[in-house]
């Protein structure tokens, strides 16, 4: 927002394109499979930030994303295609470079985690590109966190855990934080359920775990098992 003739009038630092695309490739390449967490989109003043579920679909590194196309979901991406959203295939993020270029501003970074695909766009208020080491550092508690949902998905696969419960035992990881302590009453507001369900899916977690008791605090509290061998 700027000062003009005594009136303030809106000037925006990032193209509707770059925006629109940000959002568009996450919607279009999110691992689908991976539950208990959703697409996020962080505005700060300096910076924007996408984390779509998922890491890099097929041959698309971090070091080649600009010029390499590969569709983890291709009837996504059709459908998109057919309403405009997507022009070309695999122009996307070279439009988007492209356009941040012409205007002064760095090249979108791209960090990926175990589980969660991060784009950043920043700003011409955005100090130091090398910060974004603190943003990295930032998600490392979200790598422990990614090794965990890994294991809950593992043990689906080898139908040590069931569907359901692995869907359920995904959405709680995500919504804890590393070292909160929890109990049934917290389950029950995670999942919406009743205390039944709640001691159930605590005692699956615990089993395999996911989760480890918390000593000298009473019966029944838990914590992320953080330090769990694959």
């Amino acid at each position: 927002m700027c000062l003009n003739d005594g009136i303030f009038v809106n000037e925006e630092e990032y193209s509707e394109f770059v925006r629109t695309e940000i959002v568009v490739n996450a919607v279009t390449h999110r691992d689908y499979g991976i539950k208990g967490t959703d697409i996020q989109i962080k505005m700060f003043d300096d910076r924007i930030e996408v984390d779509s579920p998922g890491t890099f679909a097929g041959m698309v590194k971090k070091e080649n994303i600009r010029y390499t196309h590969f569709s983890r979901n291709p009837k996504i991406a059709a459908f998109l295609k057919d309403y405009g959203y997507v022009k070309e295939y695999g122009e996307g993020v070279d439009r988007m470079c492209k356009e941040l270029e012409s205007i002064g501003l760095p090249d979108p970074v791209f960090i990926n985690n175990s589980f969660i695909l991060k784009t950043v766009v920043m700003s011409s208020s955005y100090q130091n590109v090398s910060n974004l080491t603190s943003i990295e550092r930032n998600d490392a508690l979200i790598n422990n966190k990614a090794a965990l949902i890994d294991i809950i998905m593992q043990k689906e696969k080898t139908k040590e855990i069931s569907e359901k419960d692995s869907t359920d035992a995904q959405k709680i990881v995500g919504e804890l934080d590393i070292m909160q302590v929890i109990d049934s009453e917290d389950v029950m507001k995670i999942l919406d359920c009743k205390t039944t369900k709640a001691r159930q899916i605590l005692k699956v977690m615990n089993t395999n775990k996911i989760i480890k008791p918390v000593h000298g605090m009473g019966k029944g509290k838990y914590m992320l098992n953080v330090h769990v061998e694959k």
